[in-house]
């Protein structure tokens, strides 16, 4: 009989050491992760853009200079070999085009978020110079898009050996555009180099500006 009046008392003693136990704490938040602000473009690969613009001119020359001699001593042959290889090299072109225009759009996109969160004068003019960048891209694509569209319409009569005069002017005159594109190309791409290091110096010294107000 002794006994079952303790269990009561041993149950409540129980429930009150449990409820006295401390509760766990809590687990702390991960940290919100902050996406670092886009760099320019390493100088090593900067310099790698001039290199394979440069490769891909020189391929462009020597197509378009042997498909003018062909056109002069009447070789068909030559002509035919000349634009097999202008054919290839437009659809790499073309495929490079676009790669650089979804780069130069989402380094926009980039610099646009960066300026939302940050919003100061460094970020707003990043925002405009990617803006630029990705308008020139667009712009260069399109008008490659339409040179080779011009060349693929006009080129059955070249193959069947019925282009006259005027069409061989033209599509001379379309060639030579596309040397000169290819020319621009790498004149922004030493461009953008220069701008590239000049902003590399400005944010370093910012940089080194902002240290030596902590430290005093």
């Amino acid at each position: 009989m002794k006994t079952s009046f303790l269990l009561p008392i041993v149950f409540a003693s129980f429930l009150t050491a449990c409820s006295s136990e401390p509760e766990p704490a809590p687990v702390p938040a991960k940290p919100v992760a902050v996406k670092p602000k886009p760099v320019a473009k390493p100088a090593a690969a900067a310099r790698q853009d001039v290199r394979d613009d440069r490769s891909d001119l020189a391929q462009l020359n020597s197509i378009i200079e042997d498909w003018h001699r062909a056109w002069r001593a009447n070789d068909q042959p030559a002509e035919r070999a000349a634009d097999n290889r202008l054919e290839a090299w437009l659809k790499q072109e073309l495929a490079e085009s676009r790669q650089e225009l979804a780069e130069a759009r989402a380094e926009a996109a980039s610099s646009k978020r960066e300026l939302r969160r940050q919003r100061n004068l460094d970020d707003a003019r990043d925002l405009a110079d990617d803006r630029k960048d990705a308008a020139n891209e667009r712009a260069d694509l399109a008008r490659i898009r339409s040179i080779a569209t011009q060349l693929d319409s006009m080129q059955p009569q070249f193959k069947s050996g019925t282009a006259n005069p005027a069409l061989y002017q033209k599509k001379s005159a379309l060639l030579r555009e596309l040397q000169s594109l290819a020319k621009a190309e790498i004149a922004d791409d030493k461009v953008e180099i220069k701008e590239d290091r000049a902003e590399a110096v400005e944010d370093a010294t910012r940089g080194n500006k902002k240290a030596g107000r902590r430290k005093r």
